[in-house]
């Protein structure tokens, strides 16, 4: 998440390390992008300082991206205690025009003699009410495999919703082709769950599978291709018998099944050779008897 520092408050903070000495400051976070429809978390902290006193925080927007005029999104004021170093504030932010673009945001404070105000831009971002989650049973498959994914709706508390809760899902190929189609899904209940096979030759790369609830749409993606799982064996040998006063040695192997393609290249043509084999690594072990 991105925070607004203010530059001359930063500076404050700087002159009171270098110095050694107490000097008033203060440094002021928001996120860069404020919700709209939820709460804000922002951060006051002071340096020297640390008189009671209260703190502005106002939100601008503009209706319109080349216009100078501003109009008050929100504006709340908090009472900061005596002694606080470091406070957490909770702006609550709510715009109701629909023709809304990215703002400002200010604070204005006063602590006894000592007195702040800044000024920053913010953009803003919609709240979403519910969250849409999409698994599959693994990241990468081969052709022919049967594909195995669930779709989970639940809303901000982590809990099924109860509204709108048809959905179509859609199985798009690496070309955006669609290949399948799942409609009427019902997730009131939580978890869908559907599959859907893979042909022998299908196109390789990355395919998605995505859901469309409403006027929302999420995805996820997951990859065909071509590969064969690597086989390995160990074995460890130790002699039969080890004297009290020897360190015993012993002996490993590692056996390593190996797959790749050499591609020949010739004027004219073209040929791949598919080689396989294993490869065997050999190393000692050193240590002492167990007590």
């Amino acid at each position: 998440m991105k925070y607004l520092l203010y530059f001359g408050l930063i500076i404050a903070a700087l002159v009171r390390n270098i110095a050694g000495k107490q000097q008033d400051g203060y440094i002021f976070t928001s996120p860069r992008s404020l919700k709209n429809g939820g709460n804000n978390e922002l951060n006051l902290r002071r340096f020297g300082n640390l008189d009671g006193g209260n703190l502005q925080v106002q939100v601008f927007y503009r209706n319109d991206y080349n216009s100078e005029n501003e109009t008050v999104a929100a504006s709340e004021d908090f009472e900061i205690p005596e002694g606080e170093e470091e406070s957490i504030l909770n702006l609550y932010l709510k715009i109701s025009d629909d023709n809304y673009f990215n703002g400002r945001i200010q604070i204005n404070g006063s602590f006894g003699d000592y007195e702040i105000s800044g000024s920053d831009s913010v953009s803003f971002s919609k709240g979403k009410k519910s969250i849409i989650i999409i698994q599959t049973d693994k990241p990468l498959y081969k052709p022919g495999e049967t594909v195995k994914f669930r779709v989970l709706k639940v809303n901000k508390f982590l809990k099924p919703t109860e509204k709108n809760n048809s959905a179509e899902v859609y199985v798009e190929d690496t070309k955006g082709t669609r290949l399948f189609q799942f409609e009427n899904l019902d997730l009131q209940k939580g978890l869908v769950q559907r599959d859907f096979p893979l042909s022998d030759e299908p196109v390789l790369g990355r395919w998605s599978i995505k859901v469309k609830n409403g006027d929302s749409e999420q995805s996820t993606n997951f990859e065909v291709k071509e590969y064969v799982l690597p086989k390995f064996e160990v074995k460890i040998k130790f002699p039969s018998f080890v004297l009290a006063n020897a360190e015993p040695a012993g002996a490993a192997s590692a056996r390593i099944r190996f797959l790749f393609i050499v591609t020949h290249i010739s004027i004219g043509s073209s040929a791949a050779t598919l080689l396989s084999g294993f490869d065997t690594f050999n190393f000692p072990l050193y240590g002492k008897p167990g007590l």
